[in-house]
């Protein structure tokens, strides 16, 4: 059977071969067309964005809807690419994740895919130095302009800015969040940070940080204290578990009344991750 490794570099050919104009933002259902994969909706309550991979005498891709809608979305796009990594490694190696574990590889290595499809990395790096030098747009906001002119997801742009090595930004976003085992003097749940999104890849598809929560009041307050789309720098230290800040330079940026991105430099010394992973 194939290496993980293996099955990662033919993922990476695929990425090229499909999309090698590097064409943003990419017609995703032209690239099911062109497989001979159809492109099928599926009515599901409560369940909207998510697709599966169908294989039978051919080969389609079902996207789950909880509501008929004229176009695809964001999540729908990067769904539906993930699943063309699937049927890549079928068509390629002749087989599908067995076990929960080789499942979940699988899931890393095709969202990998999806991202180097829609997000091609030879547009990405021309187009950050266009933003920068043409367009005079602050790193910070690099993740918003990505994901409008591929129609990708913030996430989904962040991550991509990170894994381009020429780029060395990273990003988290950072939302507040009720705590209930934390009150305030009237009895009622604290609000605190989380970070809802980090770009710092970790092992078999997570992401170092994400999911922490940050108590730090006088850096909620200050953070509160911005307008939206306001930019500002600050010198940021925070233990968010295996990913460390100290005395880190950041920009920020709000970018709703409940949420924050937050941007740094891949090679400051004050960064601390477990080794190997940057």
């Amino acid at each position: 059977m194939a290496t993980l490794e293996t099955i990662r570099e033919s993922l990476r050919g695929a990425a090229d071969e499909l999309n090698p104009q590097c064409r943003c933002p990419l017609d995703i259902a032209e690239v099911l067309a062109r497989l001979g994969i159809s492109l099928e909706f599926k009515a599901i309550q409560g369940r909207s964005g998510r697709a599966y991979l169908v294989i039978g005498d051919s080969a389609s891709v079902v996207v789950s809807r909880n509501r008929t809608a004229p176009s695809l979305a964001e999540g729908d796009r990067f769904s539906i690419a993930h699943e063309v990594g699937h049927w890549v490694v079928w068509r390629r190696f002749g087989f599908l994740p067995s076990s929960k574990t080789e499942y979940w590889k699988h899931e890393a290595l095709c969202n990998e895919f999806a991202a180097l499809l829609l997000v091609p990395p030879r547009f990405l790096a021309g187009f950050l130095r266009d933003l920068e030098q043409r367009h005079r747009v602050y790193s910070v906001f690099f993740p918003k302009c990505v994901a409008s002119s591929a129609r990708v997801s913030w996430d989904v742009a962040a991550r991509s800015i990170t894994a381009l090595p020429s780029a060395r930004l990273a990003y988290l976003k950072l939302s507040t969040m009720k705590c209930e085992d934390s009150l305030t003097r009237d009895d009622s749940p604290q609000e605190i940070l989380k970070v809802v999104c980090s770009s710092f890849a970790g092992r078999a598809g997570s992401f170092l940080g994400e999911g922490a929560r940050i108590r730090d009041n006088q850096l909620s307050d200050w953070m509160r204290g911005l307008r939206i789309n306001e930019r500002a720098t600050k010198p940021l230290t925070i233990n968010l578990g295996q990913l460390q800040l100290c005395n880190v330079g950041a920009c920020f940026a709000r970018q709703s009344k409940n949420c924050w991105t937050v941007q740094f430099h891949t090679d400051d010394e004050g960064i601390t991750m477990p080794s190997g992973q940057a």
